[in-house]
């Protein structure tokens, strides 16, 4: 049995109203109900964004001061899904931006944030010139895949309510972006085959304990074992590297051998 809390608000008399539903459901009729309607949806375990939003106004370049959407990113279009952390200001962020200041659109997000190289990563440009038109570029590292887009948008407000849209309609892409990456497709479940090395440190009932706080691993079957190792089965919901993500996020290693993958319990 699965448990979520749902928060469900209401305004009334200007003040805000709070009312706490507990929810529990089947996850597996769920995913049997989902199979049946042909839905496909998204599960996500990470909800950290690492993000940087750059402002070139004028030709000018802000970073850190008088950005503001730096300033006011985590003010705007409040969500629970996701949680934006920027940077605090860097003097290695500042001279890694100026150093490329003429070519900030094949900036290396890795480089920008290295101290978070594994975490999900946005830095957005947002060029605010001459021009009514705004452009505004994103580049993203999500589930370790690395997605560029870039949008055109035209003010109908005053500037800083254009601004305020304009932090609201990079939300809902770099939303959108990490839903995407955390697909599940309940009508194609997949199967991941694995050897487990038995020692004192990795035997099945530690990998069983970690393996069962994973939500998209349906089930797991013994194809053979001897006092060794242990071939597995595994069967999972959704991508290879989301599987492998959730394995980290356990302290549980894959990696391929010799076209083996080999399983780990850290």
């Amino acid at each position: 049995m699965t448990y979520y809390r749902i928060i469900n608000t209401s305004n009334r008399d200007d003040k805000e109203e709070y009312v706490n539903f507990n929810v529990s459901f089947n996850k597996e009729k769920i995913h049997d109900l989902f199979y049946k309607r042909g839905i496909s949806y998204s599960e996500i375990a990470d909800k950290e964004l690492y993000i940087l939003p750059l402002l070139i106004k004028n030709n000018e370049i802000f970073i850190f001061n008088n950005n503001f959407f730096y300033e006011n990113w985590n003010k705007v279009y409040k969500n629970n899904l996701i949680e934006f952390i920027l940077p605090l200001e860097n003097i290695e962020i500042i001279q890694n931006i100026n150093s490329l200041k003429n070519d900030l659109i094949n900036l290396n997000i890795d480089n920008l944030f290295k101290e978070y190289m594994n975490k999900n990563l946005a830095f957005i440009l947002i060029e605010d010139n001459v021009s009514v038109e705004k452009k505004i570029y994103i580049k993203t590292k999500i589930q370790g895949k690395k997605i560029s887009k870039s949008l055109n948008l035209e003010p109908n407000t005053t500037n800083d309510n254009f601004y305020e849209n304009i932090i609201t309609e990079i939300k809902k892409e770099l939303i959108d972006l990490v839903k995407s990456k955390n697909l599940i497709d309940v009508r194609v479940p997949s199967f991941l085959n694995v050897r487990l090395n038995i020692n004192k440190d990795n035997n099945l009932v530690k990998l069983n304990s970690k393996i069962n706080k994973i939500d998209i691993i349906e089930n797991i079957y013994v194809q053979e074992f001897n006092k060794d190792y242990m071939n597995l089965r595994i069967k999972y919901l959704g991508k290879l590297e989301k599987i492998i993500s959730l394995f980290k996020a356990e302290n549980v290693e894959l990696k391929l051998i010799n076209d083996q993958w080999i399983i780990e319990t850290l």
